[in-house]
């Protein structure tokens, strides 16, 4: 716990290491079985830090014009958070710093990822329309057709 207390006070200079060090903390069943018995008091600290991590990854990634790892930071938060709203919000950050990074690929993929959720596929249809517009100036012809495909079956307007 004090090891994540000193990297937290050192914030947001250390939030890849605190990144890291959570990271290292799930991955070790009997540190986290000790904790379960002793109060939970290191899980309650990682949650604790987990979002407020997961932003200032963000903003340092983008600081650093290190797109890829940012629109994963993203993505890592819409997939985590029960906020409906915070999700759109990150997916919709997910699929433009992909787009700035030329990964249609991620981009695509993050989309339909987006379209599951319920609660938010209607705000989609703005990345949609940018991800088609894109990948049809690439000249991905194939994948435009069905990604306009579907976003005429599922909004009728577009």
């Amino acid at each position: 716990r004090l090891w994540l207390q000193l990297l937290g006070d050192a914030r947001p200079r250390s939030s890849e290491a605190i990144h890291r060090a959570m990271e290292w903390i799930k991955s070790e069943p009997r540190l986290l079985n000790q904790d379960s018995k002793s109060g939970s008091k290191l899980q309650a600290q990682m949650k604790a830090l987990s979002d407020q991590v997961e932003h200032d990854l963000i903003v340092y990634y983008e600081k650093t014009n290190d797109l890829p790892k940012a629109s994963e930071a993203y993505e890592r938060y819409a997939l985590r958070t029960k906020d409906a709203k915070a999700a759109a919000h990150a997916f919709e950050g997910a699929i433009l710093t992909s787009l700035k990074s030329e990964d249609y690929d991620r981009a695509e993929r993050l989309l339909k990822q987006w379209n599951q959720r319920k609660e938010s596929a209607a705000r989609s249809k703005d990345s949609a329309t940018v991800l088609g517009t894109l990948l049809f100036i690439e000249g991905r012809f194939d994948r435009v057709a069905e990604l306009f495909s579907t976003l005429g079956n599922e909004y009728r307007d577009a």
